[in-house]
């Protein structure tokens, strides 16, 4: 099932669907897949720091004690056991790692966004079997945070292709009183 609302003339119209065909699942797929790709560097972002928690977790605790340090001395000694830390080995591998990540996650974002959202509106035209258009799905949808939160929004209860089971009860007839 899929349901989305739009604003169209001012006004906002549901459109939902039931079922989908094999060529909406299809297209749901693929798009499914893309999304999935656009979030391929978050993904490894997250693995990194993962990977890197130790030395990360040391910086914080010295960066939480230099916050508190009342004393220049105090301050001084900190300041040292920051940079020790960020001349380790590991630090200057997650260092290297992350801004390669960044980098590669601001060129995949300037190339795909605008595809995406054509994507996503083109997907929502052929799931609602052209009940729209695609303008009116620029114009009326109202996306709330991401992409990826309004599409799983509109088929969050999308269960087609999954079997369910009806459920059965039988009734014990009752013994006639005499």
């Amino acid at each position: 099932m899929a349901k989305v609302t739009l604003k169209i003339d001012g006004k906002n119209k549901m459109f939902s669907k039931d079922k989908l065909n094999l060529g909406a699942m299809k297209a749901q797929a693929e798009f499914e897949k893309e999304l999935q790709a656009g979030f391929g560097v978050v993904g490894e972002m997250q693995n990194l720091y993962r990977k890197h928690r130790s030395i990360l977790n040391k910086i914080e605790k010295v960066e939480e004690k230099l916050g508190e340090a009342e004393t220049d001395e105090e301050q001084e000694k900190y300041f040292q056991e920051l940079d020790d830390l960020e001349q380790t080995e590991e630090y200057k591998d997650f260092l290297k790692k992350s801004e390669e990540l960044d980098e590669r996650a601001k060129e995949e974002e300037s190339e795909d966004t605008f595809e995406m959202y054509d994507e996503f509106a083109a997907l929502l035209v052929k799931v609602f079997d052209n009940q729209f258009t695609i303008d009116e799905v620029f114009d009326g949808l109202e996306v709330e945070n991401s992409l990826a939160d309004t599409y799983s929004k509109i088929f969050a209860n999308n269960d087609t292709g999954k079997q369910t089971k009806k459920a059965t009860t039988t009734k014990a007839k009752q013994p006639a009183k005499s």
